[in-house]
């Protein structure tokens, strides 16, 4: 009979082991969060006049060669002479690019600020310069733009804008 009460005891305490084992491992019953992890880009080209029109801003992840002609040739379009294309080494780098919408006058700019990896997606962080009320800018309509090169990563990209209004006189 003690050696009955004994199995039972250990089994037990074996599969109490056992089952808090697995929820550890599991996160205990939690949804695991996907690994996120800031990426290391670089400027390619950044500026006030693209040839891409949008309504909002909008990222554009680009990570073939074809992609990246037809997307240059969308952005270049209203420069004379068209600049060169960029040579992009997508066996192992991808083209982020953050255009924004038009703006009604000079004095505005994109800037990329982060890109991280987050799961399946790729979160783009950029802030727009504007100028403060009264400002004195140069009377043409602008459409700010930077692009970045970095490693390629699997994922959609995702574009978060903030604005950050400056005063000219200081």
């Amino acid at each position: 009979m003690r050696l009955a009460h004994f199995l039972v005891i250990t089994l037990g305490v074996i599969s109490l082991v056992a089952v808090a084992c697995t929820d550890e491992e599991a996160g205990a019953g939690k949804t695991p969060t996907p690994e996120a992890r800031q990426l290391e880009f670089e400027t390619l080209v950044m500026g006030d006049q693209s040839g891409i029109e949008l309504g909002d801003p909008q990222v554009f992840k680009v990570d073939s060669p074809d992609a990246w002609q037809e997307l240059w040739a969308q952005h270049t379009r209203v420069t004379q002479p068209s600049p060169e294309l960029p040579e992009i080494a997508f066996e192992r780098e991808m083209v982020i690019a953050v255009v924004d919408r038009q703006q009604p006058s000079g004095g505005y700019s994109l800037e990329v600020t982060s890109v991280r990896a987050e799961g399946r997606r790729i979160a783009v962080s950029a802030t727009r310069r504007a100028p403060a009320p009264g400002c004195i800018t140069t009377s043409v309509i602008t459409q700010p733009f930077h692009f970045v090169t970095l490693d390629t990563v699997e994922g959609e990209a995702q574009l978060a804008v903030s604005t950050e209004v400056y005063n000219c006189a200081e």
